[in-house]
């Protein structure tokens, strides 16, 4: 369905888009299905391939049309966090909007990958992370786990990027720059880079200099785990699927929009997660 197809319709109930910029194999649509049936509310999902140019003329639209929110996947988040005219949690509000709300008051962003990456940690002993990516996956991670209490060490293969994000983030803390993705020390692994998404695709971490008890967090994700997850699961080490860090932003999205708890077991078997 074509954006501008889009029409009014009160009968439908809650109605939640989701925008991005190639969905094919998207998990968002199914697991919000699956968070909005649990609450047992008449609701309808409408996922939206959406071009960058077009994407402020199609958010007006939706608003225009009764929708209560968009759920944003890449590569639209910076340009909704820059359309957003409030930010409902302003200490995550680091230019990254996977959430936005319809309200009259106008539209709020709203980040929930941070807090849902601290959910998913939350278990786990603070220490050293190392954290590879500079995009807006690994601004989320860093700050979380900054946030949390963590050490981090950046990894990206552009060094320069990786500064510049270093610089940007100072407000959350301090951020070490590593050379090279070696996790000597680094109970946390998290892989926030593109690669991943492919069969075959691996990263360059010297997993031998991996403490015993490191936990390897992947934000790529696949209808299966990802080659990081399995090399990972096969030394012996903790994982966290990149289908589970879906579920729960995703979960708090539902939430806010809702203001009511959503069950995440039936979210997690739509993602393959739980049978």
């Amino acid at each position: 369905m074509s954006w501008e197809s889009v029409a009014s319709n009160p009968n439908k109930g809650t109605r939640i888009a989701v925008i991005g910029g190639n969905l094919q194999d998207s998990l968002l649509p199914g697991i919000l299905e699956a968070g909005f049936k649990s609450l047992g509310v008449s609701f309808e999902i409408v996922p939206l391939q959406v071009e960058a140019i077009q994407f402020p003329e199609c958010m007006a639209h939706l608003r225009a049309c009764g929708f209560r929110g968009a759920a944003i996947a890449s590569p639209h988040k910076a340009q909704a966090a820059r359309l957003a005219e409030q930010y409902f949690q302003n200490r995550f509000a680091m230019g990254v909007a996977n959430a936005v709300s319809f309200e009259d008051r106008g539209v709020f962003g709203q980040n929930t990958e941070c807090p849902a990456i601290v959910s998913l940690t939350r278990h786990l002993e603070l220490g050293n992370a190392m954290v590879m990516g500079a995009g807006s996956g690994a601004r989320s991670v860093v700050a979380a786990l900054l946030d949390a209490g963590w050490k981090v060490r950046l990894w990206n293969r552009n060094g320069m990027r990786a500064r510049m994000m270093q610089n940007t983030m100072t407000r959350f803390g301090k951020i070490d720059i590593i050379a090279h993705p070696e996790p000597t020390g680094c109970t946390l692994i998290v892989n926030a880079t593109p690669l991943g998404a492919r069969a075959g695709e691996k990263l360059p971490v010297d997993w031998m200099r991996a403490p015993r008890l490191t936990t390897a967090m992947d934000l790529v994700y696949r209808r299966v785990p990802t080659e990081m997850l399995r090399d990972a699961k096969v030394r012996g080490f903790a994982t966290i699927d990149g289908r589970a860090l879906v579920v729960e932003k995703v979960a708090l999205s539902i939430e806010w929009w809702m203001e009511t708890p959503v069950d995440r077991a039936t979210m997690l078997k739509a993602a393959g997660l739980m049978v």
